[in-house]
């Protein structure tokens, strides 16, 4: 079993999610994806096709009008599309109706 390293609470959503960056050669790259597990300090993107870690990335939820930028921490195969871990950067917390922290 793996051991939870999270700080911050996450919970489970099914949302719509946009994800922009740059590649190697300059070209901006978009595409769109499920949000499936969210927390104030990143959140979890499946999306069709692979992803480059270790990259900055602009993000939009679009059904909570939240953007920002983040990092991708990882990106595995899950079932066929991928699940990519974002972490949002800037020591910037997303602002989120979410539940409290556990004391």
């Amino acid at each position: 079993m793996t051991k939870e390293h999270r700080i911050e609470t996450r919970i489970d959503v099914d949302e719509s999610a946009r994800i922009t960056w740059t590649d190697e050669n300059g070209m901006q790259k978009w595409q769109r994806g499920r949000c499936v597990s969210l927390s104030r300090s990143g959140c979890q993107v499946e999306v069709a096709q692979k992803m480059p870690e270790r990259i900055n990335v602009m993000f939009e939820l679009v059904a909570r009008d939240a953007r920002g930028q983040a990092s991708v921490r990882y990106c595995r195969p899950h079932k066929l599309k991928y699940r990519v871990g974002l972490e949002f950067v800037s020591g910037e917390k997303l602002k989120l109706d979410l539940p409290p922290q556990p004391a």
